[in-house]
């Protein structure tokens, strides 16, 4: 480095020697340059070069790294493209699920819903027809119940033991239906 700065101080001398200006009203005179100037130019320019050969290495190697590391980055690009694809199937897959089910959950409701519709139903009829059953067997079999006599058994037109066992039906009807008892 001290050669460099040494011949750039000798190349300014020389440019301000060459140059046709005035300085304080006279020419400069103008010094041709000599084989010693030449020589000095030359290893000068033969360091530069060296110097400037050893930045053209030390860039090749810095693109060369940089050419890796862009090769690198976009591999993983590439890897986490291919997983971001991957996890967004699985997403839609279980965003189709999900409406699956809620679906599925939805249906199942309004079924359910129906049915519990259909169970209340059953049962209001099925208390119609027990309150139905009472209003109009009770009496009767009360009435049945009230006119059982000795003299009835006697003319039961298949005996007394058959008679016996129509009214056991008869009171196990009453019974079975909760009637009330009959008032006067």
């Amino acid at each position: 480095m001290d050669r460099l700065t040494e011949l750039d101080t000798y190349v300014t001398t020389l440019q301000t020697a060459v140059d046709d200006r005035h300085e304080g009203g006279r020419q400069v005179i103008k010094k041709e340059p000599t084989h010693q100037d030449h020589q000095m130019a030359d290893e000068v320019l033969a360091d530069r070069a060296d110097q400037l050969g050893a930045a053209v290495q030390s860039l090749r190697a810095a693109v060369a790294s940089l050419d890796e590391r862009a090769s690198h980055i976009e591999t993983t690009a590439t890897a986490a493209d291919t997983r971001v694809s991957e996890v967004a199937k699985s997403n839609k897959r279980a965003v189709i699920a999900i409406v699956v089910l809620v679906v599925i959950v939805i249906v199942g409701g309004w079924l359910l819903r129906q049915n519990q519709q259909h169970i209340e139903e059953i049962r209001a009829l099925q208390q119609q027809g027990i309150s139905l059953r009472q209003d109009t067997l009770c009496p009767i079999l009360q009435a049945a119940l009230a006119n059982d006599s000795p003299e009835a058994r006697a003319r039961f037109a298949q005996g007394p033991v058959a008679h016996d066992m129509f009214v056991a039906r008869i009171k196990h009807g009453v019974d079975a239906m909760h009637c009330a008892p009959l008032t006067n």
